[in-house]
């Protein structure tokens, strides 16, 4: 095997010198992409054919060579959004919001991913997902979709969650009696202000969905985290009056 001239070196595919896991987070990207309606003028910088560019396109932030955070938010995108993201293993941070995106989503394997915003959507289906592949989820917000489907009990295993919104979909069925976990004291606004206490919340008829509970703040814990200096209050909005069904 000969040594290569100057030439060669300058000839070669500019990926082979990116890190293994760059280039897999680039095609990781580019397959995105290609399922999203109208990406330009948003997405040009996301250019297919200059692996070495990832780290300056648009929305996409890098550290230590690593793809780690993707924020399309506002960018009148449509089209549909690959399973492959979850490919992106070191992502903290991914936000699709304010977009047009239709179809299912599922987001699984990111144990480093701490935010996750995909409200103001037109997403379908439901949210049951393996979300103890999600063990360091922070903040969660899936807010104005069309999301159909009993209310998600995987939540209830994010250990690290601060903020969960699932307000303006349309669940239905009843309000698991596990959701008891999450709510200690909250308070329900409709109009006016009202205190409900966890018992209460799980003893409406039925433990029926129900219209006016259209926003829930945690005021106190989320298994046993006690409000401190240190801890913020954990907010949690699950129904809107505006999408509702009950059963």
């Amino acid at each position: 095997m000969g040594i290569r001239t100057n030439d060669e070196v300058l000839s070669l595919p500019p990926s082979l010198f990116l890190p293994f896991s760059l280039v897999n987070d680039f095609h990781v990207l580019v397959s995105l992409k290609q399922g999203f309606l109208s990406p330009e003028p948003a997405l040009t910088s996301w250019n297919s054919s200059n692996p070495s560019s990832v780290c300056s396109w648009a929305g996409v932030f890098c550290s230590q060579d690593r793809v780690v955070s993707l924020d399309l938010t506002d960018l009148n995108l449509g089209g549909s959004v690959s399973a492959q993201v979850s490919r992106l293993d070191m992502l903290t941070y991914f936000s699709l919001a304010g977009n047009s995106f239709r179809g299912g989503i599922e987001i699984a394997n990111l144990s480093s991913l701490q935010s996750l915003n995909i409200s103001h959507n037109q997403f379908t289906g439901g949210l049951d997902w393996n979300y103890s592949s999600l063990s360091n989820l922070q903040v969660f917000d899936a807010y104005d979709n069309n999301f159909t489907a009993l209310l998600p009990l995987g939540v209830l295993t994010l250990e690290k969650l601060k903020y969960l919104d699932l307000a303006g979909n349309y669940f239905y069925g009843k309000i698991p009696e596990s959701y008891g976990k999450l709510l200690t004291e909250v308070t329900a606004v409709y109009k006016r202000t009202v205190t409900f206490s966890k018992e209460q919340i799980l003893t409406f008829p039925n433990s029926a969905l129900f219209p006016f509970l259209s926003f829930i703040n945690m005021v106190s814990e989320l298994r046993n985290l006690q409000p401190s200096p240190e801890n913020e209050s954990i907010r949690v909005k699950l129904f809107d009056s505006d999408k509702f069904k009950s059963t």
